[in-house]
């Protein structure tokens, strides 16, 4: 539904690599209902479908990603959130501390799937909010491993996703 009329709107290149793949929208969207977060912090903005989804469920969230896609803005405004979103195109170094900075009470992190750039996001994610949905989970072995590793949280998995919720 929401893929198709992207496509029909921007062209095949918003639905052939989505953040959050299709069919899996449902459970992202189950989260943020049963969350009710006010502020959530991104990690990992592609295209920007998932922050549209993530601001129909918040008051503002805050997206963070290394590269500045040009119809990002576009689909926000198109979809009638872009006022709910904080844009940031940043390196590592700017991202620790903007994360430092803001204060957010849910985190969706689908960004660098190296191990570095895993440990970083959770690092930066892990002390400042009791709820983190993270993508990819089975998808890379480094995203399993470093969110088994995250101490002080209670997890469930439901494909590829892995929720972190404090103890």
């Amino acid at each position: 539904m929401l893929y198709e009329e992207l496509k029909d709107r921007f062209g095949e290149e918003v639905v052939r690599h989505p953040s959050v793949a299709k069919g899996r929208e449902d459970i992202l969207i189950g989260y943020l209902e049963r969350i009710k977060p006010k502020v959530v912090l991104e990690i990992g903005t592609a295209l920007g479908l998932s922050s549209a989804m993530i601001a129909k469920h918040a008051e503002i969230v805050y997206t963070i990603d290394i590269f500045a896609h040009p119809l990002r803005k576009e689909i926000w405004r198109y979809l009638g959130v872009r006022d709910k979103i904080k844009d940031f195109v940043l390196n590592d170094a700017e991202k620790k501390e903007l994360c430092k900075e803001i204060q957010f009470d849910f985190a969706f992190v689908d960004g660098d799937h190296s191990f570095p750039g895993v440990k970083l996001d959770l690092d930066c994610v892990k002390d400042k909010c009791d709820k983190i949905l993270v993508d990819d989970y089975k998808v890379c072995k480094c995203v399993e491993e470093l969110v088994g590793n995250v101490e002080g949280f209670n997890k469930e998995y439901k494909r590829g996703f892995a929720y972190l919720e404090r103890k």
